[in-house]
């Protein structure tokens, strides 16, 4: 079950925001992007797993949290939806960003292979594919993030993220509107995949971005 810590940036009214990460990173290469500065931030610790909701709800009812804003990037997006549709009084606002409609069996396969490549460059090649056009970023992932990625590397937690992903089926409504954010660059969830509801959406199509678009200038929550 997923470990999790609240960072308190921003004034005790503020609705906390829960930050869930995509597949195969941790909580700790969005916490302290600029674009959440000022924000009271809930990250997981570790991997993010399909059990992720049911610690969250363990998390919250510790800390007398009853409603939280929740922004979920890829995989992530997905648990976001998931939590929502269980908790749907809990949830004052939901983004999502670089969310798949659906993931190609053939893509997850490839993915998987690159948890037992014998090289050790499997994962390598997903986090680079992840940060294209976002240099500075991957410099700074590689730098200082991907340590947190290596200790908390567990074979078992991303191969079962990949089979909550493959089998996922994204509902057709969601019961509140949804801020939808997608690089137009991205090529990890391309933009012609991306997630649509036939409930109300706001979209923002970020011009140059690949699937890390935090840092994107006109990023806004």
């Amino acid at each position: 079950m997923a470990d999790w810590m609240m960072l308190k940036r921003g004034g005790d009214r503020q609705v906390p925001l829960v930050v869930l990460p995509g597949w195969g990173f941790t909580g700790e290469v969005l916490r302290d992007q600029p674009v959440f500065a000022g924000e009271t931030l809930i990250v997981p610790e570790g991997f993010i797993s399909p059990d992720l909701i049911e610690s969250l709800v363990v998390f919250l009812a510790d800390q007398q949290i009853d409603v939280v804003r929740i922004l979920g990037w890829s995989m992530g997006g997905n648990l976001g939806v998931d939590f929502l549709g269980q908790y749907p009084e809990r949830v004052r606002s939901l983004t999502l960003v670089a969310v798949r409609r659906s993931w190609p069996v053939a893509e997850i396969g490839l993915t998987r292979q690159g948890l037992v490549d014998p090289t050790g460059t499997g994962m390598d090649t997903f986090y680079r594919k992840c940060f294209l056009g976002a240099r500075v970023e991957y410099q700074e992932f590689i730098g200082h993030h991907i340590v947190s990625c290596v200790d908390h590397y567990d074979f078992e937690l991303l191969d079962a993220g990949l089979d909550y992903l493959a089998g996922y089926r994204m509902p057709e409504a969601l019961s509140l509107p949804v801020h939808i954010i997608q690089g137009e660059k991205d090529i990890v969830c391309l933009a012609s995949e991306m997630v649509h509801f036939s409930s109300d959406t706001r979209l923002t199509m970020l011009a140059g971005a690949g699937h890390f678009p935090f840092s994107h200038a006109d990023f806004k929550i």
